[in-house]
């Protein structure tokens, strides 16, 4: 195994992808590979007769091909699992920049190689293949598919979109599953968070990063050959209470400048008892600390009651008191929106992205069914969103949704069908989509309500299934390896479980002497604490296990393809195929 040191950082990168901002690691190799290659007689003709052949070391991907500036370019790959660009004409006029190789040929024309990193990956999926770069795809409904495990999950995922033609999110994961890039090459520590019944979950579990995950997934459409329509989600970039506030999701805002799509997670600074349990003499003055200027206040109160009194949805009428909790709950998530909308703004300079507020968690202390996004309450953040100016695209309402289970809410599926029908008319009718979270414990059924209730005009994400077919994959063709995964996951449960866990405590009381005896993905300890295994590190910072989920044979990649492939087909059908949804 190759190990390259990356300031703190020291990691095989073709046994450790989706970390680097970079697929180009050793250039000085490639320059190598490249002298020995016969270069003068190769043109876009010969690559195609040769299957993309250059030579016994280096391929091109055909799929990536794209003819433009005089020149024919080429998304290459060699057998040591670097990546880089190809271009073959003329030496002027580089949009991806300096090349690292270029070697004059007979007829005149050049052939250059550029390192395929992310700054070239997006000139060249902006510059030169735009068809083939992820994209905002504003009001398009779309899955979003989190990839826990990076490579080994987007080839059933392109399969699956190519079949069955709908868009998604493909590259998509969150702030707890993903590292900055600039933390893991100065070595700082991963963050430790504490749920309430669950335990410690440290960020960063899966190993990757929010620079690595997209140069990995662009690159990754950029070998499929077929056109997708797809987007890169920085999934809950969460906004934290007290000092930290906004500049923590900032920082990850940078690390994913590429990304298309942004999914602020504001359940922090949220005050969900506003709605609950806060006095009316509590929400009011708690209102005037947030907005202390009389006039103003006045206007914004003035503005919501003009326009519920307007609205057409047969919503209930808000008085004082009501509008007074919806401010209080949402007065000072909407300041973080607005002021982190103003930075992507900047950010992307000009570049056209996807914003999301989401509001879909609650504190693990905190009832979901008592969050449940009522229409009047979206009514009123369409109404500041539209106030405020926030370029909103999406928002991802608390549906009552919760992970691990199918819906149990109270009035159960007719009365979700009958609210998500009414709120999906409502934010389509201001030019904003609904997102549907947590939908992999969904039953078919209940996933063809959303199909139904919204027509298909949702964005409905998944994620840790897929991370759990990943996982019955390898006990199938790989027990050995499963072994290492459920014992580390097990060994966390315990932990969890004396640290006061009620989670742990419940789901190690279902395990028998037999099930210690034959590890199983269907274990519950198991599908609560598998994820931390991925990405687990040790005292320096070295990756413990990660090399071993991506080191799996042929056999067991073509098995996961198909597994994916096919959970991913039957969501599509649930929520876009009407024969499915009717029937």
């Amino acid at each position: 195994m190759a190990q390259y040191t990356f300031n703190a950082l020291r990691i095989d990168p073709k046994q450790n992808p989706a970390i680097l901002d970079t697929i180009t690691w050793d250039e000085r190799s490639l320059q190598s590979i490249l002298t020995e290659c016969s270069l003068d007689s190769f043109t876009p003709e010969h690559i195609a007769a040769a299957n993309g052949s250059i030579s016994n070391r280096v391929k091109a991907y055909i799929s990536s091909h794209v003819g433009k500036e005089k020149n024919d370019w080429y998304l290459c790959e060699t057998d040591d699992g670097q990546n880089f660009f190809l271009s073959i004409g003329t030496c002027d006029q580089q949009p991806l920049g300096i090349p690292f190789f270029s070697q004059k040929r007979k007829d005149n024309s050049c052939v250059c190689a550029f390192a395929a990193t992310a700054d070239t990956i997006n000139q060249y999926v902006s510059l030169l293949c735009p068809e083939k770069g992820p994209k905002p795809l504003g009001s398009i409904p779309r899955l979003g598919i989190g990839d826990r495990h990076s490579i080994t999950l987007w080839p059933g995922i392109w399969k699956s979109m190519a079949k069955k033609g709908y868009a998604a999110n493909a590259i998509q994961n969150s702030v707890r599953e993903l590292h900055r890039l600039e933390a893991l090459l100065k070595g700082e520590p991963a963050k430790e968070n504490h749920l309430y019944s669950f335990g410690k979950i440290i960020e960063g579990h899966t190993g990757s990063t929010f620079e690595g995950l997209w140069t990995a997934g662009v690159v990754s459409a950029l070998k499929q050959p077929h056109h997708i329509l797809y987007g890169a989600d920085a999934d809950h970039l969460q906004v934290k209470r007290g000092s930290e506030g906004t500049k923590r999701t900032k920082q990850y805002i940078d690390a994913a400048r590429f990304y298309t799509f942004y999914t602020i997670d504001v359940s922090d600074i949220l005050a969900y008892q506003a709605l609950t349990s806060f006095s009316s003499a509590d929400v009011y003055q708690l209102v005037e600390h947030s907005i202390p200027s009389v006039s103003f206040r006045k206007d914004v109160v003035d503005y919501h009651k003009k326009k519920f009194s307007s609205n057409s949805y047969g919503l209930n009428s808000i008085g004082d008191e009501m509008l007074a909790r919806f401010l209080c709950k949402y007065w000072h998530a909407l300041e973080a929106m607005e002021e982190l909308d103003a930075y992507l703004k900047d950010i992307k300079q000009g570049q056209i992205f996807d914003l999301e507020l989401s509001i879909d968690e609650t504190p693990a202390d905190f009832s979901v069914f008592k969050a449940i996004t009522s229409t009047e309450e979206l009514q009123f953040l369409i109404n500041e969103i539209q106030r405020r100016g926030i370029g909103i695209t999406h928002i991802a309402p608390n549906f009552g949704v919760e992970k691990g289970v199918d819906y149990r809410a109270p009035g159960g599926l007719p009365e979700l069908e009958q609210r998500v029908s009414q709120q999906v008319q409502l934010a389509t009718d201001h030019g904003i989509m609904l997102d549907c979270h947590s939908g992999d414990d969904l039953s078919r059924e209940t996933r063809r309500i959303f199909g139904r209730a919204s027509q298909g005009c949702i964005h409905f994400k998944v994620s840790p299934y897929l991370q759990i077919l990943y996982a019955e994959t390898l006990e199938e063709l790989n027990p050995d390896a499963f072994r290492i995964w459920w014992e580390d996951s097990l060994a966390y449960a315990k932990e969890s479980a004396k640290l006061g866990s009620s989670i742990a405590k419940e789901s190690l009381q279902q395990l028998t002497q037999d099930d210690l005896k034959n590890p199983s993905a269907s274990h519950l300890f198991f599908r609560e604490y598998n994820f931390a295994t991925v990405g687990k590190q040790d005292s320096d910072g070295t990756f413990l296990f990660r090399s071993m989920f991506y080191t799996q044979n042929q056999l067991f990649q073509k098995c996961l393809d198909e597994k994916i492939e096919q959970f991913l087909n039957e969501c599509a059908d649930d929520l876009w195929n009407p024969e499915v949804y009717n029937s």
